[in-house]
């Protein structure tokens, strides 16, 4: 979903954990977060302190969890790849490539740290 899909569902309050999270890693990072309106960056600040994001928007180890939750959510089909789009990954991702980028994105194993958690 693009940032500006995500701004109003946030604007319509219509949004889930990951889509805040999401939307404004995506703000943060490109400083968008700060010259919007005040909501957004009384919101960026919260999110940063309550430490799900770096200030440079990145993810923090506190938000593994939770996109790994919305990633339980995604059907996949019978050849592993996910039918609809997560987070930045378009419909059709393999999931073994998603599980990469969570090991990456936050230095962890996903057998051990994630999925029997």
């Amino acid at each position: 979903m693009s940032t500006f899909d995500l701004m109003m569902k946030f604007e319509c309050e219509d949004v889930s954990d990951v889509e805040v999270l999401q939307l404004f890693a995506d703000l943060i990072g490109s400083g968008d977060a700060w010259a919007l309106q005040g909501v957004y960056g009384r919101t960026a600040n919260h999110i940063i302190q309550q430490g799900y994001l770096y200030p440079d928007g990145s993810y923090t180890p506190k938000s593994a969890t939770i996109l790994w939750d919305a990633l339980g959510d995604t059907p996949i089909d019978d050849n592993e790849c996910i039918e609809l789009e997560y987070l930045h990954f378009s419909a059709g991702t393999d999931r073994e490539e998603i599980w990469h980028w969570f090991e990456e994105t936050f230095g962890l194993t996903v057998a051990k740290e994630l999925m029997y958690q």
